[in-house]
């Protein structure tokens, strides 16, 4: 009985979730309350309170699920002996692709950079993605550094950082974009733009 009442509940905390990214998506964060939420998970709002404290910590709760889809799918092995541009470039392919087929991750983030009103009650969310942002993009530059000389046109000292702000600047404009129009640059276009970009950076592609 204990085994179905956990898997009871861990099954009404992911109905929460999806009720709140599918009314995020559609309204807002702001303008979705917690009755809103509950009533869409077709439960009460108790049973809300039961699983999350407020809004922030259902988005918390998302945004650690995805970001665990996203890391998942885009790991690469930088210790590989034949880890190379080829293998760099796997991980954006496999994280537009993922935007591409996953409707869950793309309504979050589109929720991310459209829906989520910076307000007093999502600072500390706010807060968090700044600080996701940065570990991104040090991931990234780690990823660069770890090429070989071979892979640089040119003296690459200073390169690795700045290829990685602008990898991470490109990729969120991309978001940002399919966010507005789900119609914009498909995964092979926006891949290829990508490839430009690190060619001009200084990668031999």
């Amino acid at each position: 009985m204990a085994r179905r009442t956990k898997e009871d509940a861990e099954k009404t905390k992911q109905e929460l979730m999806a009720s709140a990214l599918k009314l995020f998506s559609e309204k807002g964060v702001s303008r979705t309350t917690l009755t809103d939420i509950a009533k869409g998970a077709g439960v009460t709002k108790g049973a809300f309170y039961w699983h999350f404290k407020d809004k922030f910590e259902i988005l918390h709760a998302l945004r650690i699920k995805f970001t665990a889809e996203f890391d998942s799918v885009s790991a690469i092995d930088m210790n590989a002996a034949d880890y190379g541009v080829e293998q760099f470039f796997y991980q954006f392919e496999a994280i537009l692709g993922l935007l591409n087929s996953s409707p869950d991750l793309f309504n979050f983030y589109r929720v991310c950079v459209l829906k989520c009103e910076f307000t007093d009650e999502l600072k500390e969310f706010v807060e968090l993605d700044v600080i996701e942002t940065k570990r991104w993009q040090a991931e990234v530059e780690e990823s660069l550094v770890r090429l070989p000389s071979t892979a640089w046109q040119n003296d690459v000292e200073q390169a690795p950082r700045l290829l990685a702000n602008v990898i991470c600047d490109y990729l969120s404009g991309y978001v940002l974009s399919k966010a507005m129009d789900n119609s914009a640059l498909d995964p092979q276009s926006a891949l290829n733009g990508l490839k430009m970009i690190c060619r001009g950076g200084g990668l031999i592609i």
